[in-house]
């Protein structure tokens, strides 16, 4: 009998266990990944670049860059452009602007697929052909420095949560979710980042939440759309931000109201980051809300490689 009964409370309290955590399963609400993640945009490769060539318009020769996107943004060719520095266009029978040229088709971004799959993308190539020597050299050989400048026009994309509570100031100690910690936050495949999402309590129906943007990549970032020019100052460092929280009630300093749910702006990066932070009222109730933020942005980088020029003359 005593034994009986001790299997019965066994088997009782196992059946409390499973709901328990069958309940919290169902009251957690989870993001799996959207994006493939990581911090590339562009690569850039000399493709099939000649170690030398002869003097003397007896050689003409072509510079073609290799342009994979390993990033999740689609590039149009408008917005994809190479600059190659580092040798005379006149002495090489070019005009400066012939050493300026943008891809011949769009640099379509890396897609995944609903499965989780990696679809692969094709790559793009920008062209500076017939270029040819002038000069007749002085001895034997003479090496120039080769430098591509790539800009183009990226988009960051970032996805996380925020706690959502009927009382933010007394939370029930079993809500769905805890207000004030650490968030997760996914970010789109891009030299920008979106990170180290935080939120806290405010008042009794308003919450606070930071973000953090950073320059994760090796290249420089410009005002989105200016070609990465270094003529003016005040496009350096600069990137358009968009956050949305579908709640009525956000304000992010520094991005102006676009109704009451989504902000937007410039802001400028210092150090290669800058923290954003934004307050929201909360209605009552208790759920978690997706927040969408994105940036879109010029990025710069720069692949280096050389060509020897020699004496036709010589073998």
């Amino acid at each position: 009998m005593t034994k009986k009964v001790v299997i019965i409370g066994v088997i009782i309290l196992l059946t409390l266990l499973i709901g328990c955590e069958t309940k919290e399963a169902e009251e957690t609400v989870k993001i799996d990944n959207p994006f493939i993640g990581g911090t590339q945009g562009i690569e850039v490769t000399f493709e099939n670049l000649r170690a030398d060539v002869r003097d003397q318009t007896q050689d003409p020769f072509d510079i073609i860059l290799k342009i994979e996107n390993k990033g999740e943004t689609d590039i149009p060719k408008e917005y994809l452009q190479a600059r190659i520095s580092g040798i005379n266009p006149a002495e090489f029978g070019k005009s400066p602007l012939d050493l300026i040229k943008n891809a011949e088709d769009a640099a379509i971004g890396q897609k995944k697929s609903p499965e989780g799959e990696i679809i692969p993308n094709p790559p793009s190539f920008i062209e500076f052909l017939g270029l040819n020597y002038q000069q007749k050299i002085t001895g034997t050989q003479i090496t120039f420095p080769l430098k591509a400048d790539i800009c183009y026009n990226y988009i960051t994309k970032g996805i996380g949560k925020l706690c959502i509570r009927e009382d933010i100031l007394n939370p029930e100690q079993d809500g769905i979710c805890e207000v004030t910690g650490d968030k997760t936050v996914y970010s789109s495949s891009a030299p920008i980042q979106i990170a180290n999402l935080k939120e806290s309590a405010r008042s009794q129906n308003k919450i606070g939440f930071t973000f953090e943007i950073l320059n994760a990549g090796d290249g420089n970032v410009y005002k989105q759309k200016t070609s990465c020019t270094k003529a003016k100052r005040q496009n350096e460092n600069k990137l358009f931000l968009r956050v949305k929280t579908n709640l009525q009630g956000l304000k992010c300093v520094g991005l102006n109201a676009v109704g009451s749910d989504l902000s937007e702006g410039e802001i400028t990066l210092y150090a290669n980051s800058r923290v954003v932070s934004c307050t929201q009222e909360t209605p009552i109730n208790d759920f978690e809300q997706v927040i969408q933020i994105s940036a879109e942005y010029d990025y710069e980088i720069s692949k280096t490689s050389q060509i020897i020029v020699k004496s036709a003359g010589v073998a």
